[in-house]
């Protein structure tokens, strides 16, 4: 069974909507055949998943903290693929005995603003819109 080793410390970052790690905490996966730990290094600044909390989840509860960090982690320095990146979060969610209703819609809303970001789609479409505009407008020009 995964496991947290011990409890996260964490501080505001100033100015800022993110939160950083005071000291490391290790999370222990022993699942699907794999028996090893990832640490969140102390000093690590994370912002709740990227998702605005006060939108999908107005209520932060203590137990969400420690996945939500892990996640941020995993997903900036992109050590496993990203839907296994969000397993993890998900189990990480079940160890620390959040409901499972609210844990299935961290998942969710994860795994939406994740897709996005991940394949960076908002970043594909703005190339591909001015492009478009570019195009347009050197057919205009050329032909008027």
């Amino acid at each position: 069974m995964s496991q947290f080793t011990e409890n996260i410390w964490i501080a505001p970052l100033p100015k800022t909507n993110k939160w950083t790690t005071t000291k490391s905490v290790r999370f222990y996966i022993y699942e699907l055949g794999i028996w090893d730990y990832i640490e969140i290094p102390a000093w690590f600044p994370f912002d709740w998943c990227s998702i605005p909390i006060c939108i999908f989840w107005p209520k932060v509860s203590p137990k969400t903290i420690t996945p939500c960090a892990l996640h941020d982690y995993l997903f900036e320095k992109k050590i496993y693929w990203y839907h296994f990146t969000n397993f993890i979060f998900y189990k990480a969610l079940r160890v620390n005995k959040v409901w499972l209703f609210k844990s299935l819609r961290y998942l969710f809303w994860v795994t939406i603003g994740g897709w996005v970001s991940y394949y960076q789609i908002v970043d594909k479409i703005s190339v591909a819109v001015k492009r478009r505009l570019k195009l347009s407008e050197f057919i205009s020009n050329n032909f008027k």
